[in-house]
């Protein structure tokens, strides 16, 4: 991607079709294990938004409301229509196989309207994995189809930071090759 590809600033401000500063939807669930997950949807595009789902000890409300944000300027970036969302869960002790299951069953139930209407497409993201995300579905009584053309958030993660990277060398004068 070259400099010369790099949305402008005023160009930006027109994909933000439906962005406030504070998200548009936030959903707080009480979960087993004294768990508590958060779905933060930060900006719809076509009716729909997408995000990973975190878990941890030191997952917080303000940390996935940021996480939702930096979603909504990853695909605005991309042109793509999509909203930017982010789920987390704050587990405060370890968890088992079973006991992992039973939270993410748990917030898929609770977030069922949004899954099942495509209003919110989750993903796995720190501390989750498929089956973790392929959980949450059952949970909303979504059966899963894996499907090799899904859109990979870490695809775009890594393609914006190498763009940052190139845009700052480029700036500077560096070189990319040999850099750290």
């Amino acid at each position: 991607i070259g400099a010369d590809n790099f949305m402008d600033l005023s160009e930006y401000k027109k994909q933000m079709w439906v962005k406030k500063e504070e998200p548009i939807f936030i959903k707080k669930v009480d979960l087993p294990k004294n768990s508590i997950g958060w779905l933060v949807i930060d900006s719809m595009g076509f009716g729909s938004s997408t995000g990973g789902i975190r878990i941890g000890k030191n997952v917080s409300l303000e940390e996935v409301k940021l996480l939702a944000k930096e979603m909504t300027l990853k695909y605005t970036f991309y042109n793509l229509p999509i909203g930017g969302a982010k789920a987390g869960i704050y587990c405060p002790s370890p968890l088992n196989m079973r006991e992992k299951e039973e939270i993410f069953l748990t917030f898929g139930k609770s977030l069922k309207p949004l899954l099942r209407n495509r209003i919110y497409s989750a993903g796995p993201d720190m501390g989750t994995n498929q089956n973790d995300i392929d959980q949450l579905y059952k949970g909303a009584g979504i059966i899963v189809k894996h499907v090799r053309d899904t859109l990979d958030s870490s695809y775009y993660t890594a393609i914006s930071v190498f763009s940052a990277l190139r845009a700052i060398s480029l700036f500077n004068g560096m070189k990319l090759k040999g850099a750290r």
